[in-house]
């Protein structure tokens, strides 16, 4: 079988930074790099794997915890004050536009688009204020297969923290956002509260 693959073992700096490493490396049966490694550097005391060449995909160290590099995994929060977003009917996605990381390069536009299928859980937390005269206020995950209501308020009044989270299944290409819905009021005066501490939207990939 051409595609066959089999083991080939080196010493060196192959595969990472640095020296000290040992590097079990995967090759086609015709000797070719099939461009995956698993690489020990005894320097460091930790082990990662590589796939597509020389990109570190997984690494456990000494003390047995793993980090995954390249795993899907968001932060951002509203930035600024957004007011009169909703209370009259409207349905609002909430902006949060400020990225604190984006590992992989996911998020965008307020949303999170899923770059391979798997279980995803999501958090969200806004700070809504504005109420005089409402009858609800409903915070919920909009995912491509399915909508959540992640809190529900009623009669709210007063300014207020509003938290939730879940697991979703999503297939490649799928996106996930936060929607901000109050009804009752004459008009849209309700208003969600940007800044440091305020409203936040987090998301990774479970498995």
């Amino acid at each position: 079988d051409a595609n066959a693959e089999k083991t080939k073992y080196s010493t060196g700096a192959g595969g990472g930074s640095g020296s000290g490493q040992m590097k079990l490396s995967l090759t086609n049966i015709d000797g070719a790099d099939a461009g995956a490694a698993m690489v020990y550097n005894n320097v460091g005391n930790y082990l990662f794997f590589n796939v597509n060449g020389t990109s570190e995909r997984l690494r456990i160290d000494s003390t047995g915890a793993v980090t995954m590099p390249a795993q899907p995994c968001f932060l951002a929060r509203v930035g600024s004050n957004k007011l009169n977003v909703t209370g009259n009917g409207a349905n609002y996605t909430i902006a949060y536009d400020t990225e604190i990381f984006d590992q992989g390069g996911d998020y965008a536009s307020n949303t999170f688009t899923a770059p391979v299928a798997g279980r995803y859980q999501f958090n969200a937390t806004a700070q809504v204020s504005g109420f005089s005269a409402a009858n609800y206020c409903v915070m919920q995950l909009v995912a491509s297969n399915r909508t959540i209501s992640l809190i529900y308020l009623s009669a709210p009044r007063t300014t207020t923290t509003i938290n939730g989270s879940h697991i979703v299944d999503m297939d490649v290409g799928d996106t996930a956002y936060i929607k901000l819905l109050a009804e009752g009021e004459s008009s849209d005066v309700v208003d969600v509260y940007g800044g440091a501490t305020e409203s936040y939207f987090s998301g990774a990939l479970l498995a």
